[in-house]
């Protein structure tokens, strides 16, 4: 019995729909829901606020780089997560499609249950980051500095403009982190499917074929490989800017840790970096199995029976599979595969590393320019 692609999405969706973003609530006719445009002209907002902020700092190190570039990544991405609502909602409608094409497909029940696990996960660490950075802003001036940053509030905070503050941190860390987080779970679960897809079509090329079914078997490759790359058109930029965003998060975190490594440092840091190893390997390895999918097709077709099939036409439908190719990929410049994880994770702890000297060396000459001056 053929899973319903709907309802391997429920979980996902569920969770979704409760921050009002859900792909097949939004009206046909529009791109934007109620709660989704609100938050789009937030997001807007603190992008603007936190930019001017920044850049407003005398001393501009590394770690306020890092800071500025990934805080203006993930409210883009954002965006561009609001901006593919729809396209999400297409996607599960062409995968429906595509899954009764398919003559045979295997379970999907381990891989959803995998799924279903670092969904829970992911939930946990964003959790404990929300926690962790109210605890972080509620001691000492933490609230009164966002007021500063965000509402240009100079006095003393108000009850109102404290109730605001507060309001306006969790909704900076559902847009910044939340929502995109549960978008790159999406890909993450579509590109399983799709796996599930390949290894299907793999098996679905055993036993003696006719020409007939050799021109469907060649249909179903065709749609298959036309789906996976209509999907990566519709998700590439989105990834793009979530991949960037997430090294210079990385970068940050890092960074933290090098500066300041205490016991209460290592708390707030440690969950964050969790989430984005966690947030790496849903971008990169559930990708890299769908290229790798595919790539087997071709190498099925070599063992393939046939019966009644001219020797013209048998070369001519290995050459049609061997020239369909597909494969998820980041902005179209370079394709997702498994050692993308480990040389992207090396690339940040050596980048961390000199450019947390930098700042060190930057920093004393700071120091010892003031003490000239008294």
């Amino acid at each position: 019995m053929k899973a319903d692609i709907q309802a391997i999405y429920a979980p996902l969706f569920l969770v979704m729909r409760i921050m009002g973003h859900y792909p097949f609530g939004i009206n046909i006719e529009r791109r934007f829901s109620v709660p989704t445009f609100f938050f789009f002209l937030l997001g807007i907002y603190f992008m603007g606020a936190l930019i001017y902020r920044l850049l407003s700092v005398p001393h501009f190190y590394s770690y306020y780089i890092a800071l500025l570039i990934h805080g203006i990544l993930e409210m883009v991405a954002y965006i561009l997560v609001v901006c593919k609502l729809r396209e999400m909602a297409n996607t599960v409608q062409v995968l429906k499609t595509l899954q009764e094409k398919l003559p045979y497909i295997p379970t999907l029940k381990s891989d959803c249950r995998n799924f279903n696990w670092f969904l829970i996960i992911n939930i946990l660490l964003l959790i404990i980051m929300i926690v962790n950075c109210w605890i972080r802003a509620a001691i000492g001036q933490g609230f009164k500095q966002l007021a500063i940053t965000y509402f240009f509030v100079i006095d003393e905070l108000t009850v109102f403009w404290d109730v605001m503050t507060k309001i306006m941190m969790v909704t900076i860390i559902c847009l910044s982190q939340v929502i995109p987080t549960f978008a790159l779970l999406f890909y993450m679960l579509t590109c399983i499917v799709f796996k599930t897809f390949c290894y299907g079509f793999k098996k679905s090329l055993k036993g003696a074929k006719t020409q007939q079914s050799l021109d469907e078997r060649f249909t179903l490759c065709k749609d298959l490989a036309n789906a996976i790359s209509d999907f990566n058109s519709k998700m590439n930029f989105f990834i793009f800017f979530m991949y960037i965003g997430l090294c210079m998060k990385a970068l940050r975190g890092i960074q933290a840790l090098y500066f300041n490594f205490t016991m209460s440092s290592l708390i707030y840091n440690g969950p964050l970096l969790c989430h984005i190893l966690t947030s790496f390997v849903a971008l990169t390895i559930p990708a890299a199995q769908v290229h790798s999918a595919f790539e087997k097709i071709s190498q099925e077709i070599n063992f393939v029976k046939y019966r009644n099939v001219a020797f013209r036409a048998k070369s001519l439908f290995i050459l049609k599979l061997q020239n369909t190719s597909a494969a998820l990929t980041i902005w179209d410049v370079y394709d997702i595969n498994k050692n993308m994880l480990l040389s992207t994770l090396g690339l940040i702890f050596s980048y961390s590393a000199l450019l947390y000297e930098i700042d060190k060396s930057r920093l004393k000459d700071v120091k010892t320019s003031f003490k000239e001056s008294l």
